[in-house]
């Protein structure tokens, strides 16, 4: 999420988000019996669907818990399934993540859970006939279902859009459509979020780290800004039109940007190299005016580490060696750092920077922005990729 932190928890407040070029990949087969196949965690479990729930033959040890995540998606699945009368099937299911998701190591912050969702949700869903393309939303909406009541999330559910329908301007639906009703119920209704297909601007590089040694735990940022839009509501709900204010026109920015772009490719292109031009330069100062509302936002609510003042000062220089703009992601705290650069020549000086700054450590991510969201893949690229990382993970 580059921008819309926290105010993208509100209906109909804006936030802005990107994929990277690292998948979670599943596939689903059918089988016999019903089995999960999770080699970079050691794990390998048969089951059962007894109509309502899967069974395991066996409890998993401690060390298979993350099994616990796949059997909620295709336990909701079934459900959904079978209460539209199809016909279940038993299947294999197989998730293998690239490398980059971290697997407990650092936390990298690119949405792990989320992909896993969505990919798992789209294969099992593939298999009983559904297509990836034309039932996008469908798959959508019981990702999202799954995300929030399997997983306990407390968010505004953006990753899952992301991760369906890649690089948005998104609006959250309302927590209602999870949090009162049953899957078909929820799965069925017209739901009321906003996923609007918004690229990157054309020759923008992107440059993401992990800062090493910090990690900060959504769920308690989240209950940070719920306790101060309880004790200053007045206070609070003006605020937050304030910060969406600032994201809306930090995102019209990008769509303006992309326009210019588009009826201009020359024009575009020379103006790039410097961004010494009135919509370049209003883009960098709506992102940065996000920005600050986003800090301030933090201050407010109590949780003045969404950016610190030794963060701030660590972007302000990265805007001085290589980034057009730069900001902690998501709900900032630390997790990653992440720009955009106009350049792969700023891009390396950026990542020079980086390395050498003294105040905050990183660990670079070899990362590149898709815009592409869920999407069918051969089953030989799948078992590429499968042989290739499908090792257990330290």
């Amino acid at each position: 999420m580059w921008i819309g932190g926290y105010a993208v928890l509100e209906r109909p407040n804006l936030s802005y988000n990107t994929g990277v070029d690292k998948r979670v990949w599943a596939r689903c087969n059918e089988a016999q019996k019903i089995a999960f196949d999770m080699p970079q965690f050691g794990i390998k479990l048969e089951a059962r669907f007894d109509g309502s729930k899967i069974i395991f033959d066996r409890e998993p040890t401690d060390a298979e818990k993350p099994v616990e995540f796949v059997k909620g998606v295709a336990e909701t699945c079934l459900i959904y399934l079978k209460a539209k009368s199809k016909q279940t099937k038993s299947f294999e299911l197989a998730t293998v993540s690239d490398p980059a998701f971290g697997f407990g190591k650092a936390k990298s912050g690119l949405g792990s859970s989320a992909a896993v969702t969505a990919a798992a949700t789209g294969a099992i869903m593939a298999l009983h006939g559904y297509d990836v393309e034309k039932d996008r939303h469908l798959i959508h909406k019981l990702a999202q279902y799954i995300h929030s009541t399997v997983q306990g999330k407390v968010g505004s559910g953006f990753d899952i859009a992301t991760a369906c329908f890649g690089g948005c301007a998104y609006s959250r639906y309302s927590p209602s459509f999870v949090q009162e009703k049953g899957v078909v119920e929820s799965v069925d209704a017209n739901w009321d979020y906003v996923a609007q297909h918004v690229p990157v601007p054309r020759g923008f590089e992107t440059a993401v780290a992990n800062i090493v040694g910090e990690s900060t735990s959504t769920r308690e940022m989240v209950a940070k800004y719920s306790e101060y839009k309880k004790a200053k509501p007045e206070e609070s709900k003006a605020f937050i039109a304030e910060v969406n204010k600032a994201n809306t026109h930090a995102i019209d920015a990008i769509k303006k940007l992309n326009e210019f772009a588009k009826k201009d490719a020359a024009g575009y292109d020379e103006a790039l190299k410097t961004l010494a031009h009135p919509a370049f330069e209003e883009f960098v100062a709506a992102f940065n005016e996000a920005r600050a509302k986003t800090k301030e936002l933090g201050e407010r609510m109590g949780a003045p580490n969404v950016e610190s003042d030794v963060a701030t000062d660590f972007l302000n220089e990265s805007d001085k060696n290589g980034a057009i703009v730069s900001r902690l992601p998501g709900s900032g705290g630390g997790d990653s750092v992440a720009a955009w650069c106009n350049s792969k020549e700023d891009k390396a000086r950026l990542e020079k920077f980086w390395r050498g700054y003294s105040e905050i450590k990183v660990e670079l991510l070899p990362l590149s922005i898709s815009s592409e969201g869920l999407r069918l893949e051969a089953t030989q690229a799948f078992q590429d990729f499968y042989d290739r990382h499908g090792k257990r993970q330290a």
